[in-house]
């Protein structure tokens, strides 16, 4: 997302840009999506204080609808909220993310075919079902998929249950 103020149909508006990629194309493929990180309930106090210290304090505006009380040692008067918009959405961005870099682990996507019981089947039906149309054929699809995902785990479950020779085999 970026806020444009040239691109916006007023002197007093601004304009938020998005970058859209259509699901169904394979010419426009999309960023990869951050993994994110693990928040946990026992990390919040340390993040909040982390945050708080990244954060600057000093804001360059305040709306006078604010409900923060006027304290001039805080509080920066007299800058309208058009000036500085950019900056503060990209220091508060900045602050979560050096925050959840300082006190969270990230997170790993999980990969499906890292399993164990994954095999080209998987994959074969997984791809058909990905490029599939909508409708009959995306639902034919899916539904193959379902059933490669369930008769492969079957059988991979059979053949170590069957060739389980101590219970540590299992």
């Amino acid at each position: 997302m970026r806020v444009s103020w040239e691109e916006g149909l007023a002197s007093d508006h601004v304009a938020l840009l998005f970058d859209v990629y259509p699901s169904d194309s394979i010419v426009l493929i999309p960023a990869p999506a951050p993994n994110g990180y693990k928040a946990k309930p026992e990390n919040w106090v340390l993040w909040v204080e982390v945050f708080a210290m990244l954060f600057p304090l000093c804001l360059p505006y305040t709306p006078p609808h604010s409900t923060v009380p006027v304290d001039p040692s805080i509080i920066c008067h007299g800058v309208t909220a058009h000036e500085h918009l950019e900056t503060l959405v990209k220091a508060f961005d900045n602050a979560v993310e050096e925050a959840c870099k300082r006190t969270l682990k990230p997170k790993c996507a999980p990969n499906p075919k890292g399993t164990t019981w994954w095999n080209k089947k998987c994959t074969k039906a997984h791809i058909l079902a990905h490029n599939a149309q909508d409708g009959a054929e995306r639902h034919q699809a899916t539904k193959a998929l379902h059933n490669a995902l369930a008769n492969t785990k079957r059988e991979w479950a059979h053949k170590h249950l069957n060739e389980a020779k101590k219970l540590e085999n299992i």
